[in-house]
């Protein structure tokens, strides 16, 4: 009968099938969304927490609340233990293809009952009893090399698909084997003999050792846990030829024909190279057996009517494949694990935009949806981790928004806090502004404004009460018409203020009347009585010292009138008084004398004079003239030379 280490362990297969089912699961969102639509039709027993479970499992396992928190912590992919072990690196690109691989190794064919140092005689049949069974077979003698050459593995889920749930292969392999000419010697009490004599009775003088050519259709299965190394399991089947002697005068014939079937592990590490292929390089432990069932003996020289026997080998393989590098969704599966759900979350969403026909693209979503019900909680506890190191504004941004996403008792908490943190915003604020920090005040109270409402009503009483104070100082200035305006757009924007207002207006008037003899422009105090009469309007009220303080302000106006009337007819009379003195003055002309010219135009308003290195005398004499002009007079030696007008 055929050993096959499935039949012998059928527990085995069972592990493997709940390994497969788990992953199939976790891949299709189908399945997931259908047991949370069962969940959540499920009164009683649907948890926010856990709300990603396959089956309403607390009605199944209602006495095992652990085995319940176990399987959803798995299902949910919060158990690192288990996903580094049966999910790792899921999220990894497909390898797609193995152009070429080879493999040499050392083994021996032939065991009895797993003793590799004993030779199961009944894998030979013979034409019938009568025939001298072939013995003293010992490992060396059955020891040999192989040689295998595989090609063409392709991925076909991912060529029909374009995706690939797991990294199946299917490809072609070609191997051989032959037992190796090992020389007789003796070790003492010991002795190494190499392929067995046939039996002196046999037709033909040869030992017996078999060399057999296999072609094969392989399929593996790649297991990778690490970015830098992979387990690889394979199967094959197909036909082998063999040729059972070795001698001399060996010939073509006789040789058998049969089935071949391989099980192998090896373990692959990954060497990058310059290109899109990668290597893999690593051992492999290989289990085969042949059956041969059709012997070609033409001469009929041998006894030999079938061979049945298993080979163990140890292979050191190199390869070339395409394909299994880490994506950005296994650095958020990293983040996931760590509970950083806001860096898992982003990097899942970059893996979705950059693998959009991944297999595991439902798992994505679903981790997704996970970190988005996590996310309010981890930002809560970051802000409270930045709160207790006094970073307040780094607490309110994590407490912001978490807000943006939170429900429930969450929400209120969150609430609640950033409402603490605008009142102490609020104070500080208060405190700003009374040590005269009106720049920094402003900054504070809009950070409370901008996160509740109670902050945006002290913003705007606190924007009301730096205009009145920039008025204050204004006043102090003498700027009386812009201290009033100021106080005109306070009242306008905060009139429950006009106490104060009011009071600081009254100031500025009473300081604008105490010097009536100064000369205030007409439109500064216009624009005075225009802010007072403002003033009384958003008040609404009547008020005498307002009303008495317009009318002096008004007689005032009278005065500043009368006397601008005056200036100017003055100014008109002395501009006349010039012009007629100029038209009958004698005129001034180059050469004169500077006596002749004082006599005529009277004594300058400035004179600037200098004597150069050969003593001559050089002077420019400057007259003002009405509407701001001016006359130059150049002297050399006390002569006028020249004459300029600007």
């Amino acid at each position: 009968m055929k050993p096959s280490i499935f039949l012998k362990n059928p527990n085995l297969l069972l592990i493997i099938f709940l390994l497969l089912a788990i992953n199939f699961t976790s891949a299709n969102p189908d399945v997931v969304n259908y047991s949370s639509n069962l969940n959540q039709k499920s009164k009683g027993f649907y948890s926010t927490t856990n709300q990603f479970t396959i089956l309403p499992l607390t009605r199944l396992f209602p006495r095992f609340p652990s085995f319940y928190s176990l399987f959803t912590s798995i299902n949910n992919g919060d158990n690192a233990t288990f996903e580094a072990i049966f999910r790792p690196m899921e999220f990894r690109e497909p390898i797609i293809m193995i152009p070429i691989e080879g493999r040499y190794g050392m083994g021996f064919y032939g065991v009895d009952h797993l003793n590799p140092f004993r030779f199961d005689y009944g894998l030979i049949t013979y034409e019938d009893d009568s025939v001298t069974v072939l013995k003293n077979n010992n490992i060396m003698g059955r020891f040999g090399h192989f040689m295998e050459f595989n090609a063409l593995q392709i991925n076909p889920s991912y060529y029909l698909f374009k995706k690939s749930y797991f990294d199946i292969h299917v490809g072609l392999s070609f191997r051989y084997f032959s037992v190796m000419d090992i020389p007789t010697a003796e070790l003492g009490k010991y002795s190494i003999t190499g392929p067995p004599e046939v039996p002196s009775d046999w037709p033909l003088k040869k030992t017996f050792a078999p060399r057999t050519v296999e072609g094969n259709i392989l399929s593996s299965l790649i297991l990778q846990w690490h970015p830098k190394w992979f387990l690889h399991l394979k199967y094959s089947y197909g036909m082998n030829r063999t040729r059972f002697y070795q001698g001399d005068g060996t010939s073509e014939f006789p040789y058998g024909n049969g089935t071949s079937s391989t099980y192998s592990v090896g373990l692959k590490f990954i060497r990058e190279s310059k290109t899109a292929a990668r290597y893999a390089i690593g051992l492999e432990l290989k289990y085969m057996y042949l059956k041969i069932d059709k012997i070609v003996d033409p001469n009929n020289v041998t006894p030999i009517t079938g061979i049945q026997y298993p080979m163990f080998g140890l292979y050191l393989n190199i390869g070339v494949f395409y394909g299994g590098n880490k994506t950005i969704g296994d650095d958020g599966k990293e983040h996931y694990l760590e509970k950083d759900y806001v860096s898992a979350a982003k990097k899942f969403q970059q893996f979705l935009s950059q693998y959009p026909h991944h297999a595991r693209r439902g798992r994505a979503e679903k981790l997704i949806e996970i970190c988005n019900h996590r996310i309010p909680n981890q930002l809560y506890t970051e802000g409270n981790n930045f709160k207790k190191v006094g970073k307040i504004d780094r607490a309110l941004e994590k407490y912001v928004e978490a807000s943006k996403m939170a429900d429930g008792d969450l929400k209120k908490r969150l609430d609640r806090d950033i409402e603490l943190i605008a009142q102490d915003y609020i104070s500080m604020a208060e405190s700003l502004f009374i040590s005269g920090e009106t720049d920094d005040a402003l900054r504070m109270a809009r950070s409370a404004a901008s996160i509740s409402e109670s902050g945006q009503d002290v913003l705007k009483l606190m924007g009301v009460k730096i205009t009145i104070r920039q008025g204050e100082v204004l006043a102090t200035h003498g700027m009386y018409a812009q201290a009033l305006e100021k106080f005109a757009i306070a009242l306008e924007i905060e009139p429950s203020l006009w106490i104060d207002i009011r009071w600081n207006e009254l100031k500025v008037a009473n300081k604008m009347l105490e010097d009536v003899n100064k000369a205030y422009d007409e439109g500064t105090v216009r624009l005075a009585i225009e802010s007072i009469k403002k003033s009384k309007e958003i008040m609404r009220k009547s008020d005498e010292k307002m009303d008495r303080m317009i009318e002096e302000l008004e007689r005032q106006l009278k005065v500043i009138g009368e006397y601008r009337v005056k200036q100017r007819i003055d100014e008109y009379a002395n501009e006349a008084r010039w012009k007629n003195i100029m038209r009958y003055m004698p005129k001034v002309e180059l050469g004169m004398l500077v006596t002749e010219v004082q006599d005529i135009l009277g004594e300058p308003d400035d004179i600037t004079q200098r004597v150069d290195d050969k003593n001559r005398n050089y002077q420019m004499w400057i007259y003002n003239l009405p509407d701001n002009r001016r006359k130059f007079l150049y002297f050399e030696d006390y002569v006028l030379f020249k004459v300029e007008e600007e």
